[in-house]
């Protein structure tokens, strides 16, 4: 078996060129016909829209013709788009395509001035975005959708994502929002709670309480409430939400805030938590992505 025949739309009109981080397919027409260039890990991950820009800068009158979200059979985050591009009184086509990895990315892209043969590389580009063969392995920690408090600040951590309210630093109420992780991982996770995700000046506890959680995309679990005194002698209250999914994982997201009867800090939490999306398994076949932010990548 050669190393493209996980792309089977590839046929005989196309060659294979090896280069140091990648493959580079060219067809037989010619290299003026166009390309698919293959890179497995790019650094560092860049957002989507980032990569549009960075396209459409690079010359000619390029134009967004269609973006489409997905998740690859092994369960990735990934993302295709078609530009239209006008130079010289000629329209090529040129396609966008990137899976997104934990610290890394992989590419599709693709250049074509042939109309007759847009078909072709669109196929064989949508195909390795697809079937794109990382192979990273799950359960790991993972990053996945949700949508974020609007008006607060986004802050990216080591392996999460703190949301800081509107008013801050008036407001210190803050929404931390962890990687998912294996839920069933023998000590490790314990450090890895006790490391990265537990507030560095616990609390005096004074009250404390617990409701269950029933969310969409088969997210379960239970929100503490605690409420106590800080180090330097305030009062805070602590919300924490530990959602297991069908898959292995084990999400913790925390509100930490001054108010002691809910207020505006809880209902934008209980908003947020609303629209988490389990981090996707793999599958047998590609499937679109759901509807919502993906805050590493949009």
């Amino acid at each position: 078996m050669s190393s493209i025949d996980w792309i089977p739309c590839l046929d005989a009109g196309w060659v294979r060129r090896v280069t140091a981080d990648g493959v580079i397919l060219y067809r037989r027409e010619g290299r003026a016909a166009g390309a698919v260039v293959i890179r497995r890990a790019r650094r560092p991950v860049t957002r989507l829209r980032d990569l549009i820009a960075a396209a459409r800068g690079r010359g000619g009158d390029s134009e967004v013709v269609a973006v489409r979200r997905l998740v690859t059979v092994e369960g990735e985050h990934g993302a295709l788009v078609e530009l239209a591009r006008r130079r010289h009184d000629e329209t090529g086509m040129l396609l966008l395509g990137v899976v997104y990895a934990d610290d890394a990315m992989a590419t599709v892209d693709a250049v074509s001035g042939r109309p007759d043969l847009h078909g072709a590389f669109r196929e064989v580009v949508t195909h390795a975005l697809a079937h794109f063969p990382l192979g990273l392995g799950s359960p790991r920690r993972r990053r996945y959708g949700y949508e974020p408090p609007a008006g607060w600040r986004g802050m990216p951590g080591l392996h999460g994502t703190s949301w800081l309210a509107p008013a801050h630093p008036l407001d210190p109420s803050a929404i931390r929002v962890f990687d998912a992780r294996p839920a069933h991982h023998p000590g490790g996770g314990v450090i890895a709670k006790t490391l990265f995700e537990d507030p560095p000046d616990p609390l005096s506890i004074q009250e404390s309480s617990s409701v269950p959680l029933v969310l969409s995309d088969g997210l379960s679990g239970v929100r503490d409430r605690v409420r106590g005194i800080a180090a330097d002698g305030s009062e805070r209250t602590i919300h924490i939400a530990t959602l297991l999914d069908d898959r292995g994982h084990q999400y913790n997201l925390r509100l930490e805030t001054d108010e002691i009867t809910p207020g505006p800090a809880l209902d934008a939490f209980d908003r947020l938590l609303a629209t988490v999306r389990a981090v996707p398994g793999p599958h047998a076949e590609v499937r679109a992505a759901a509807p919502v932010f993906l805050h590493w990548a949009d």
